[in-house]
C-alpha cells in the first residue's frame, strides 16, 4: 500500500506562483511547469510519449472544466504547451488557477496509473517544485 502523495504535489501550482499571482502568471508558470516535465520525461518515455500524455491530460481536463471542453472542440489542439499557456492566460485569475491545478493532477493521475504512485511522484518531483530556471529555488540533494 502507498502513502498520500507529499503536500508538495497536492496543489502543482503552489511553488510556482504566489498567493496573489494574475492569469499571465499562472499561465507562465504552468508552461514552466510543462517544459521541466518535458525535459525529465522524454529521455525514459520519449517525445511521443511526452506528447500523449499532454493530450489524454488535456482531455481529462476538460472534462471537468467546461471553457476548456468548449475551446477544445473549437480548436484543433496539437500537443502545444503554448496554446494551453495562451488559454490560461485569457482566463479570470481564480480560473487559470483551477485549470492549471486540474490539468497538473490530471497529469499526475495519469502518469501514476501508467508508472505507479511512487515511480510518478519520483519522476515528477523537480518539475512539480519551484520552475528549473531559478537556481536558488532547487532543492538540496
Amino acid at each position: 500500500m502507498h502513502g498520500p502523495p507529499s503536500p508538495r504535489l497536492i496543489a502543482p501550482l503552489a511553488d510556482r506562483i504566489g498567493d496573489d499571482a494574475d492569469a499571465a502568471r499562472i499561465a507562465e508558470a504552468i508552461a514552466l511547469f510543462w517544459c521541466d516535465v518535458d525535459r525529465d520525461l522524454s529521455p525514459i518515455v520519449g517525445r511521443r510519449g511526452v506528447t500523449a500524455l499532454f493530450e489524454r491530460s488535456l482531455q481529462l481536463t476538460a472534462a471537468a472544466h467546461p471553457g476548456l471542453a468548449a475551446w477544445r472542440a473549437g480548436h484543433e489542439l496539437p500537443a502545444d504547451p503554448s496554446a494551453l499557456k495562451a488559454l490560461v492566460a485569457g482566463q479570470a485569475d481564480a480560473d487559470a488557477v483551477r485549470l492549471g491545478n486540474a490539468f497538473g493532477h490530471a497529469f499526475r493521475e495519469l502518469l501514476a496509473s501508467l508508472v505507479g504512485p511512487s515511480l510518478s511522484e519520483r519522476l515528477l518531483r523537480a518539475a512539480w517544485g519551484p520552475p528549473t530556471s531559478d537556481p536558488s529555488a532547487e532543492e538540496p540533494t
